[in-house]
């Protein structure tokens, strides 16, 4: 064989390796896209539902969306500022008439984390 006959393969043809940290990042950008789109769906459906008692109130709302966010997070795996708050003040315990379906929640010490000297809104 001589140089002459050799055939270049095309440049643009040639798989490039990204790296593994552009892909995961790639993937936790179009997992949190979806979140907000799940988000998005649930929680204006949400308002919707609470304007007609005429429940209005926007920083609840704006808290309320971040604790939908927080769940759709942990379900995909990514971290959440409200997660360790959770971790730490949610307890769960089997309701007493139906102890193997239900739970509720308990906060018992939610208000330690909050200054005394903070007045509530009116």
């Amino acid at each position: 064989m001589s140089a002459n006959n050799i055939v270049k393969f095309p440049e643009k043809n040639v798989f490039r390796q990204v790296p593994d940290e552009q892909v995961h990042q790639a993937m936790l950008n179009s997992i949190k896209v979806n979140v907000e789109n799940i988000v998005d769906d649930i929680g204006s459906e949400l308002i919707e539902h609470m304007k007609s008692y005429d429940i209005d109130d926007e920083k609840t709302f704006l808290f309320m969306y971040d604790i939908i966010r927080s769940m759709a997070y942990k379900k995909f795996g990514i971290y959440h500022h409200l997660h360790p708050f959770l971790d730490k003040h949610v307890k769960l315990f089997p309701m007493k008439d139906t102890p193997n379906l239900t739970v509720e929640s308990k906060f018992p010490d939610i208000y330690d984390d909050i200054p005394s000297d903070i007045e509530p809104d009116t």
